[in-house]
């Protein structure tokens, strides 16, 4: 079993969810957003966590990031912006849960939360390609 498409498919799948959130509050339905954003980071934290600790178990995956295809640093800065990722969500999800007037005080994190979450995304994929692909 290839735990890294594992972990793959569980960040595609939190990334859907977020983008279906993000469409919710463009059209306004910012209840929708609310519930679909919370269970998003919710799915993220559980599930992110633990196709996360599955890649780690690979045999050999932190020779592989060491190796001389990808540096330490690359796969550090990777975590960072995912860290950074589920840290605006958790904020957005928690101003979502206090706040009546969503779109005032939780506009800014709205926007940066799918950004972010897109652009980790889109590292990993590519930490997928270089580790189990090329």
């Amino acid at each position: 079993m290839d735990l890294g498409l594992v972990n793959l498919s569980i960040q595609a799948i939190i990334l859907a969810i977020i983008l279906v959130s993000t469409a919710f509050r463009m059209k306004g339905n910012f209840k929708m957003h609310a519930g679909v954003m919370t269970f998003g980071v919710a799915f993220g934290l559980v599930f992110g966590s633990i196709g996360a600790a599955m890649t780690f178990s690979e045999n050999g995956y932190l020779n592989s990031i060491m190796g001389p295809t990808l540096s330490l640093a690359t796969f550090v800065s990777h975590i960072s912006i995912g860290l950074m990722t589920f840290a605006s969500g958790v904020i957005l999800v928690a101003l979502l849960l206090m706040d009546k007037a969503i779109p005032g005080r939780s506009n800014l994190v709205s926007k940066i939360v799918p950004a972010l979450w897109a652009i980790s995304f889109t590292v990993g994929f590519l930490f997928y390609l270089v580790l189990h692909v090329l």
